[in-house]
């Protein structure tokens, strides 16, 4: 079995509690056209990315925290093999 890191694979409670602790909070509201968005906002008064479902909304916050969020990187780097290489985007 692979070594991974617990912020691997979060579940939607753990995830919505670090967005949360990075200041995001999770918007669900419907649009004049009926379709329900989901948004991750940052502050009262600024919009975020807007998602048509939660299981995207929650995969870009995964992706995001991983990227940006100091915290994050160093729980994931610290849960990789020492033989894993890096790679290039």
């Amino acid at each position: 079995m692979a070594n991974t890191s617990p912020w691997e694979n979060p579940s939607d409670a753990e995830l919505i509690a670090r967005a949360s602790q990075s200041g995001f909070e999770l918007l669900q509201y419907e649009a004049d056209t009926g379709q329900v968005i989901f948004e991750w906002r940052q502050g009262r008064h600024d919009p975020g990315p807007m998602f048509v479902s939660r299981r995207v909304a929650l995969h870009w916050m995964a992706d995001w925290l991983r990227r940006e969020s100091p915290a994050w990187r160093v729980e994931s780097l610290a849960a990789e093999p020492s033989s894993a290489s890096p790679s290039v985007v």
